[in-house]
């Protein structure tokens, strides 16, 4: 903070974030929800074992497709208003199981076509939420704002699966997706709110308007592809989103080879569901360390947490056939990565105009996801091919050479986030 300059608002004394913070949280629940319920919705309509990836690439290769035009439509038109219509289109995509599951006709292709239009909205919805904060609030209150965000998602995704499971059981497929469309209704109401404090000029901040005004005159046209030549002058955050592609790799292939070494090395599930537990209390740790977290250089720090600490937690779970211990590592991991996270998102803000914010946005969420997809699809093959070990060891060494380089362009950038120029 500069001298004179009084100190940033705490994130919750400002009354749009609270509003905005308050439709999140609720939707995080929802989205915890999701991946138990529309398990159990596979299984139920088909015994052959194609439900799921199936309704998987249903969401993600809808979300690839999206994602484009949502970065663009997101910095074209209120961010506010393209975050509604996208939670009305996910909204409107429960339904489509929820009436087949209440008529007794759900098939695979409603689980199909509602994983399709809920990807197509979160694509529209992400990159718009991205842009949004820093209209909200101040860029000193931006680190806090950011993990007590992460604090909701990691809440929602400790619960939603315990939750999911108990109304399943209790009421059907159905009743666990009402519970999540009801918090899509939180939601809009939320938004609805939020977009009402705007109009009345009451939802961002002056300092926050003087800074956005001066952004514009730096932002380039609209686009998706403008949004990477932007992205392109920013060598250091085009590192770190390059170098989270390995990492988010490694991500998904733990998630589908955990299942299956815990059954092959422990011989029972519970180990794999104690290993998901860690992951998310970790991450739920990290993300309220996060806003305490204050560093000289974040892009050095994102870069040591992404370079050393997933490597470890890949090469543990390959070659330390121990519960305990690798319950300790998944834990640590987490809570790392969810720090970096944070610190990763609030740089971001920071540095783009906002005026091309989610632009830039769609791109990251573009490049960092269609890692899933691809670590759904080549890890089990591979890791037959290789062994598990040394596939997992591979992946470590892919995420530790893609650290080497990003370093050297991390070194070299001079990237200023806005208004510490001046």
């Amino acid at each position: 903070m500069r001298p004179g300059l009084t100190p940033a608002p705490h994130p919750f004394r400002v009354g749009a974030f609270r509003t905005y913070y308050l439709g999140q949280a609720f939707s995080y629940i929802g989205d915890g929800i999701i991946p138990v319920t529309f398990a159990f919705a596979a299984l139920a309509v088909s015994d052959s074992g194609w439900g799921m990836p199936i309704v998987l690439l249903s969401l993600w290769i809808a979300r690839m497709l999206c994602v484009a035009a949502g970065g663009t439509v997101a910095d074209r038109v209120d961010r506010v208003a393209v975050m509604w219509v996208a939670d009305v289109v996910r909204l409107l995509a429960q339904l489509i199981p929820i009436l087949g599951f209440i008529t007794g006709t759900a098939t695979l292709w409603h689980l199909g076509i509602s994983a399709a239009l809920y990807g197509a909205g979160t694509a529209f919805y992400l990159p718009a939420s991205i842009g949004l904060l820093p209209e909200l609030l101040p860029p000193e209150s931006l680190q806090r704002a950011n993990s007590a965000i992460d604090i909701a998602f990691n809440t929602g995704m400790l619960l939603g699966p315990t939750l999911a499971t108990l109304l399943t059981v209790a009421g059907g497929v159905e009743t666990a997706l009402f519970f999540d469309c009801a918090t899509f209704l939180v939601s809009l109401l939320c938004l609805a709110w939020l977009y009402r404090l705007r109009r009345r000029g009451t939802g961002t901040p002056p300092s926050v308007a003087e800074a956005a005004s001066g952004a514009e005159e730096t932002a380039v046209d609209s686009g998706f592809r403008n949004g990477l030549r932007l992205l392109t002058r920013y060598p250091a955050l085009l590192a770190l989103i390059l170098l989270w592609c390995p990492v988010q790799l490694g991500a998904a292939a733990t998630s589908v080879l955990g299942p299956l070494m815990a059954r092959d090395i422990f011989g029972n599930m519970a180990s794999w569901a104690a290993l998901t537990t860690a992951l998310a209390a970790g991450g739920l740790l990290g993300s309220f360390l996060a806003g305490w977290v204050r560093v000289g250089r974040p892009p050095l720090y994102i870069l040591w947490i992404l370079a050393l600490c997933p490597p470890l937690q890949l090469l543990c779970f390959g070659l330390v056939p121990n519960i305990i211990a690798l319950t300790g590592a998944f834990a640590l991991t987490a809570a790392a990565v969810a720090i970096a996270e944070v610190l990763f998102d609030t740089y971001l803000q920071r540095t783009i105009p906002n005026s091309a914010l989610s632009r830039v946005g769609a791109v990251e969420q573009t490049l960092r996801s269609v890692m899933v997809p691809v670590g759904l699809v080549i890890s089990l093959p591979l890791a037959r091919w290789l062994g598990m070990t040394w596939f997992l060891g591979a992946l470590a060494g892919l995420i530790l050479i893609g650290g080497l380089i990003a370093g050297t362009f991390i070194h070299r950038s001079r990237d200023t986030p806005l208004g510490e120029n001046s």
